[in-house]
């Protein structure tokens, strides 16, 4: 089974996205890890905020079976 295991988007502000997607989205924000403010979508994905210039690149992880 393939699912979506994590994506990075960069932002200007990560407090800003932070505080959007937890009051639009109702994600919970479980705090900073590393350089990325972590988002949570359900119990197996996640959004990883990094604060940098956005950029058109999209970084997408998936979780594989073994």
């Amino acid at each position: 089974m393939v699912r979506l295991d994590h994506l990075i988007l960069r932002v200007r502000s990560a407090p800003i996205s932070v505080r959007f997607y937890g009051e639009v989205l109702g994600l919970a924000h479980e705090g900073r890890h590393g350089p990325f403010d972590v988002l949570r979508i359900d119990a197996g994905c996640v959004i990883d905020l990094l604060e940098a210039e956005p950029r058109d690149e999209a970084h997408l992880a998936f979780h594989l079976d073994r």
